[in-house]
C-alpha cells in the first residue's frame, strides 16, 4: 500500500508572492525528494537483505491545488524506513514473531534460512532529518531561481 504525504502553503504566504513562484519552488522540492530516497546508505557488511532499488524508483511527487499544495509518495514502507523498525521505531520492541515461535528469513548471500526469536530492526539514521532539509533548501532556490 502506498504512503503519501502532504506539503501544504500557507494562505498568508500564497497571497504574497505569484502563484508560479511558489509551483517552482515545490517542483524543486519534490525532485529534492525523489533524489534524497534514491541516495541509500551503504549496505552494511553481512546483512542479508537483497536491495531492489524500490523505494527510491518508487518515490515521486504531484503538486496541486494551482500550486498550493505537493503529495508526496512512495512505497508503504517508507516509513518504516524512516522512522525505523524495532527497538529504533516508535514502539522502542524488539520485533518479534507474532504467531509462530521464531522469525525465519533467506539469506539473500548463502542462500540458507535464518532463525532468530528475535531481532532489533533497522533504522536509516539521520535520513529523515536530511531530506526536509534538502527539501526546504531546495524550495528556497527555487523560489530565488523563478522568473517571471
Amino acid at each position: 500500500m502506498p504512503s503519501e504525504f502532504s506539503v501544504r502553503i500557507k494562505k498568508a504566504e500564497w497571497l504574497n508572492n505569484p502563484p508560479r513562484r511558489w509551483n517552482n519552488g515545490l517542483l524543486y522540492a519534490g525532485n529534492a525528494w525523489r533524489a534524497e530516497n534514491q541516495d541509500y546508505p551503504a549496505q552494511a557488511a553481512g546483512s542479508t537483505y537483497k536491495r531492489t532499488g524500490t523505494l527510491g524508483g518508487k518515490s515521486n511527487f504531484e503538486i496541486t491545488d494551482e500550486g498550493r499544495e505537493m503529495l508526496l509518495k512512495s512505497v508503504g514502507y517508507w516509513q518504516n524506513v524512516m522512522y525505523g523498525t524495532g527497538v529504533f521505531g516508535p514502539k522502542s520492541t524488539p520485533i518479534t514473531p507474532k504467531t509462530k515461535r521464531v522469525l525465519a528469513w533467506k539469506d539473500q548471500r548463502s542462500g540458507r534460512m535464518i532463525f532468530a526469536k528475535s531481532v532489533q530492526g533497522f533504522i536509516w539514521e539521520g535520513k529523515l532529518k536530511e531530506i526536509i532539509a534538502e527539501m526546504k533548501k531546495a524550495f528556497k532556490l527555487g523560489i530565488v531561481r523563478y522568473v517571471e
